[in-house]
């Protein structure tokens, strides 16, 4: 086989290998983003910030490794910036930080998949 007939053989196959290959690996990569974007909407909603490079590479790592998403937001809710970020909107609405009992409160609308937002508004409403 001559140099150019070999070239096309093996241009035919890397482009059949990748047809074939096309959709697990878009499944794959469906997969990644949609992880990254809940990673970031995570940091939004419970921080009340954009998430770096480093955060979401860490639990990218995590959630590869098998670890389960729930519980990954579970402990960014139990983190001391999410407590920070609670007694910030408390200071902002009611002059003071949270007590123990309205933290866990927050907490728990955060761990319901409610917003520092939310959490915000309905300060404002009492």
């Amino acid at each position: 086989m001559n140099m150019k007939k070999l070239t096309l053989v093996m241009l035919a196959g890397c482009i059949a290998g990748a047809i074939f290959c096309m959709p697990a690996q878009a499944g794959e990569m469906e997969k990644k983003i949609k992880a990254r974007q809940a990673i970031e909407q995570t940091y939004l909603d419970v921080l009340g910030r954009k998430a770096t490079a480093d955060d979401i590479n860490h639990y990218m790592k995590l959630l590869q490794e098998g670890k389960d998403a729930g519980k990954i937001r579970k402990g960014i809710i139990l983190s001391e910036e999410c407590k920070n970020a609670i007694n910030k909107i408390f200071k902002e609405v009611k002059g003071h930080e949270a007590d123990e009992k309205n933290l866990n409160k927050a907490r728990e609308a955060l761990a319901e998949g409610k917003t520092l937002q939310h959490i915000k508004a309905k300060l404002q409403k009492n």
